[in-house]
């Protein structure tokens, strides 16, 4: 394989790994919408982290 194909394709993995992530954050913020519980510990993950 051709060092540009390469890069190509690396470029192709980070933009769908980043995709999935928008996604992924975006209905656990939907489940947290729908539940207080759920809302709660996203908080207390980020206030971990913050830490």
């Amino acid at each position: 394989m051709s060092t540009g194909l390469k890069k190509f394709l690396r470029l192709v993995l980070m933009s769908a790994g980043i995709l999935a992530y928008v996604v992924y954050c975006h209905v656990i913020e939907k489940l947290a919408q729908r539940r207080d519980s759920l809302l709660s510990v996203c908080f207390n993950l980020s206030e971990v982290d913050e830490n």
